[in-house]
């Protein structure tokens, strides 16, 4: 049974700009891969994928992982798997490691799905994207690379798509510096500020507005950024603080605030791999929209003062 894409795609809602462009650049890919080629899409830092492969006359077929291949911290859940099928995937047949007598050569271990000659590309290419964004969440094509080949070896190149999967690092050392160095650059185009470095924490400090200052920094060795900034000192962990902290984290959205040896902190903790500027943008952004005017508002209601009452002058995100 091959899939049949027109009732799903009549359905869907339009892609954003950059998934449309993506799509587009995907299509094309799709359209040269020749019988026996291969090509895996693969969600950066993690095994979250799509591939294909090419008949030739016989014509395609895409694959989505499932959770045989994923760790127990990434298992698809139960509204994902739902949201596979009713996409259009095909549920795996069996498992990796089944027996010979058990495999379905006709069917495979991930989710899966078979195009007939010839091959709607665009159509494919739309349905792997909304897979993707829509399924595996991720959030922007620049957190994908690719991996192209043929299945007698050989490498395929599409530079026209996106970033090769790179090679492993040779040590960790290496790509925490390669990560540093994104993320530092990152910031310095969105702020403006072509002088900020690494302070001796490890923290990117960013001069904002009035008393507030934001500082970035990683997470040890995960792919993720915090972003922080303490707003009110020399408080009393009171009743009334706690209720309006209570009242904050309700309503903040990925921002936190919190209340440790008499200092309130905010604090927001997003993905920071591929490292992109808008996104590091987009970030600081919704960050200081959160927090903007907290701490006069504490400091008045909660009393203690402003953790920085004469930042260096800035005009960040004004």
């Amino acid at each position: 049974m091959n899939t049949n894409l027109q009732q799903v795609a009549s359905s869907a809602p339009s892609l954003g700009r950059d998934w449309k462009a993506f799509a587009d650049r995907l299509a094309a890919a799709l359209a040269a891969l020749g019988e026996d080629q291969n090509l895996i899409l693969v969600v950066e830092h993690r095994h979250r994928f799509v591939q294909f492969t090419g008949s030739g006359t016989s014509g395609l077929r895409a694959e989505a992982v499932s959770n045989a291949y994923l760790a127990d911290t990434d298992q698809l859940t139960g509204h994902q798997v739902a949201a596979l099928v009713a996409g259009g995937w095909r549920r795996p047949t069996h498992a990796p490691d089944a027996s010979k007598s058990e495999k379905d050569p006709a069917g495979s271990p991930n989710f899966f799905a078979d195009f007939d000659a010839p091959v709607p590309f665009e159509a494919v290419a739309d349905f792997a994207v909304r897979t993707l964004f829509q399924v595996f969440e991720v959030a922007h094509p620049d957190q994908l690379v690719y991996n192209a080949f043929h299945t007698e070896g050989g490498q395929l190149s599409l530079p026209d798509l996106c970033r090769r999967e790179a090679q492993q690092a040779d040590s960790a050392a290496e790509s925490e510096s390669s990560f540093a160095q994104e993320l530092l650059a990152a910031i310095r185009e969105v702020t403006g500020f072509g002088d900020l470095e690494f302070d001796r924490d490890g923290d990117i400090c960013l001069p904002l507005r009035g008393s507030q200052v934001v500082f970035v920094r990683r997470l040890g060795a995960t792919p993720f950024v915090r972003i922080w900034s303490p707003l009110v000192r020399g408080v009393d962990e009171t009743t009334d603080l706690l209720v309006q902290l209570n009242s904050l984290n309700a309503s903040a959205g990925l921002v936190r605030f919190s209340v440790y040896d008499g200092a309130v902190f905010a604090e927001a903790d997003v993905a920071g791999e591929s490292i992109v500027a808008k996104h590091v943008d987009l970030a600081l952004r919704r960050f200081c929209g959160a927090t903007d005017g907290v701490d006069v508002m504490l400091q008045r209601e909660c009393g203690g003062r402003t953790a920085f009452n004469d930042p260096p002058p800035g005009a960040l995100l004004q």
